[in-house]
């Protein structure tokens, strides 16, 4: 006698199914969102603007893709039409004028002193064009500058052995920005 078992249908196979189908709609659901976020995200990434003197300048470095608000300052153009930026040289104090046709971060002997850098070992066998016009500098590394929440460490700048009205932020250091905006009516730092 040979008794012959037959196999019940799996109730499981239905489950699977839809089950298989609602995976594959949540991965191509997921592909698209992921999409559309890189699309908007690079679409919003700030670009090179080339303009004449007088309009919005912009650095744009490709050490990195994306601009977040957290990482940017700004200051608005002071009643001499210079960007005034108060810092902070080795912890003390001092109002900067942003000026991107300077070469380099300036200071007098005077600020340099006042910022705890020993002017007496300086060597002034540097030439420096400042907006008081050609005189000798030394250069120096400042170990500290500060901006509002941002510390710089190791900046390259001037002392200059003649006067100058005010410490410089020059072309150097807006350099160590990812990106920087001098425009009409503000200057935009972003890190």
């Amino acid at each position: 006698m040979s008794t012959a078992i037959e196999p019940e249908p799996l109730k499981g196979d239905e489950g699977n199914g839809r089950l298989m189908r609602f995976t594959v709609r949540v991965v191509a659901v997921t592909f698209v969102i992921t999409g559309l976020v890189a699309w908007f995200l690079v679409s919003h990434t700030p670009r090179p603007v080339a303009g004449a003197p007088g309009k919005t300048f912009t650095r744009t470095s490709s050490t990195s893709l994306f601009y977040h608000a957290a990482n940017q300052m700004s200051f608005p153009r002071g009643g001499s039409e210079l960007y005034q930026v108060d810092a902070a040289v080795n912890e003390k104090p001092l109002r900067f004028v942003v000026d991107p046709g300077a070469p380099t971060v300036m200071l007098s002997r005077e600020d340099a002193r006042a910022a705890g850098i020993d002017t007496s070992k300086l060597s002034f066998s540097a030439r420096a064009t400042t907006p008081e016009g050609e005189m000798r500098a030394a250069s120096i590394t400042i170990p500290m500058l500060t901006l509002k929440q941002l510390t710089l460490f190791n900046v390259s700048a001037v002392v200059t052995e003649g006067y100058l009205p005010t410490p410089v932020l020059g072309l150097s250091f807006l350099k160590r920005f990812d990106s920087y905006d001098v425009g009409e009516a503000e200057l935009v730092l972003r890190w």
